[in-house]
């Protein structure tokens, strides 16, 4: 009796859940280093929001607000008749809602030397407003994530981050 050469349906059952079984041990954490990799850091964001609208401000040649829209975990930007110009995603930290932007004018602390010293206003504000002429209200940004809280404080007409202090 002779025997036919080739796999049974046994086997190449076998085969493709083996190879089945492999793939979902590799490509999920594939995915997760790729999603990783991919997401900015929140401060690289935050910046690059600023700067779009300080940009815009100017290009436009009208006032420009960015702000935080926490519903969506993104910053807007927009034009004084709120026309929405751009929205910037970020990730928040682990699905939940313990990533917090903070916006806050700075006011000189001695009137006669702006531009030196300046203490925070208490409250933060929902919006800030960026002049044509590319000049803004001096402030600062409260950031918050993954129990981790930064304080950028921005030059009010390049919108350089002047200071970056770690807060508690």
């Amino acid at each position: 009796m002779k025997r036919k050469s080739g796999f049974t349906v046994a086997e190449v059952l076998m085969t493709l859940l083996l190879l089945v079984a492999v793939g979902a041990v590799l490509v999920v954490p594939a995915q997760r280093m790729a999603e990783q990799l991919s997401v900015r850091p929140l401060e690289t964001v935050v910046i690059a929001a600023v700067r779009d609208a300080h940009y815009l401000a100017r290009s436009r040649n009208e006032g420009v607000f960015l702000m935080h829209v926490v519903e969506s975990n993104m910053l807007r930007i927009a034009a004084q008749d709120g026309v929405v110009l751009a929205e910037i995603a970020y990730a928040a930290s682990d699905g939940d809602r313990s990533t917090d932007i903070r916006f806050h004018r700075l006011l000189p602390e001695d009137p006669e030397r702006i531009g030196e010293d300046f203490k925070w206003e208490d409250q933060p504000v929902d919006t800030i407003l960026f002049s044509p002429s590319g000049v803004s209200v001096p402030f600062a940004i409260h950031l918050a994530q993954a129990g981790k809280s930064r304080c950028l404080v921005m030059d009010p007409f390049s919108s350089d981050v002047l200071k970056r202090e770690e807060a508690l």
